[in-house]
C-alpha cells in the first residue's frame, strides 16, 4: 500500500475520531477582545451585521455546527437562554463550516449536514428562536476570531468587548442552567459592566475549512 493510500486510510478511520471530538486549551483562543464588523446570511432571509444587534445589552456568538453531536446537545439550552433574556441579550448562532469538507463518517451522528440549506431544516425542526447564520463559505468571522471548535461561545457586553468565551455548559448535563457556564456569565455580565475576560475549555467538532476538501474528496472516492 502506498503511503498516500494509508494516509487516506487514516483520515477515514482513524483521524475521524479527532476531528469529532477534540478538547482545546485557553491558549487556543483568539486574542481579539473587541468585535469586528461583520455581515452574515440568515436562515430567515435576513443579512445581520453590527447594526442589528446593538441595541441590546449583551451579544452571545454562538458556533454551532449542525453535524456536530456537542452542538446538538445545547439546542434545548440556547432556546431557553434566548427566551429567558430576551429583553438583555442577542443570541446569534453561526455555522462556521465549509460542509464540502466535511468527512462523510461524521454526518453519521446528525440527520442534517452543514449547507445553507440544511441550516434552514434544522432551524425549522427545532423552532430556534435565535438567528442562525452561515459562515462556512468565506469563513470571514470564524477566521477573524480563530475559532477552531463547535460549539464555542463568544460573550460580549454593551461596549461589545468580550468578557467570556469557552463552552456552553456542562456535556453530561447540557440542559441544567445550574452548571450552564453561559447563563453564569451572562448573569454576571448584567451584574457588573466592568468585568474581566474569563475562558474555560471547549469540547466538541473541529471546524472543517476548504482546506480539508482534498482529504474529504479521497475519503469519498474509496
Amino acid at each position: 500500500m502506498s503511503t498516500h493510500s494509508h494516509m487516506i486510510k487514516i483520515g477515514k478511520f482513524g483521524l475521524t475520531f479527532i476531528f469529532l471530538f477534540v478538547l482545546f486549551e485557553k491558549k487556543s483562543y483568539s486574542e481579539t477582545q473587541v468585535l469586528g464588523p461583520f455581515s452574515l446570511r440568515g436562515v430567515d432571509g435576513k443579512t445581520y451585521s453590527n447594526s442589528d444587534v446593538d441595541k441590546k445589552k449583551m451579544l452571545a456568538l454562538v458556533f454551532l455546527s449542525n453535524h456536530c453531536k456537542i452542538s446538538q446537545l445545547f439546542q434545548n439550552h440556547l432556546i431557553e437562554l434566548s427566551h429567558k433574556f430576551r429583553k438583555e441579550v442577542v443570541i446569534l448562532a453561526i455555522s462556521p463550516n465549509y460542509e464540502h469538507a466535511i468527512l462523510p463518517d461524521e454526518l453519521a451522528y446528525s440527520d442534517f449536514g452543514d449547507s445553507f440549506e440544511e441550516m434552514k431544516k434544522r432551524a425549522i425542526r427545532k423552532k430556534y428562536n435565535f438567528p442562525y447564520l452561515y459562515d462556512g463559505e468565506k469563513q470571514t468571522i470564524t477566521k477573524s476570531l480563530g475559532v477552531k471548535i463547535t460549539p464555542t461561545v463568544y460573550l460580549y457586553n454593551d461596549k461589545r468587548e468580550l468578557f467570556y468565551v469557552g463552552r456552553i455548559g456542562n456535556i453530561d448535563n447540557p440542559n441544567n442552567i445550574d452548571t450552564s457556564d453561559l447563563y453564569h456569565a451572562i448573569l454576571s455580565g448584567l451584574k457588573n459592566d466592568s468585568i474581566s475576560l474569563k475562558r474555560t475549555k471547549v469540547f466538541g467538532t473541529s471546524i472543517k475549512t476548504k482546506d480539508h476538501l482534498y482529504l474529504a474528496e479521497q475519503v469519498r472516492q474509496r
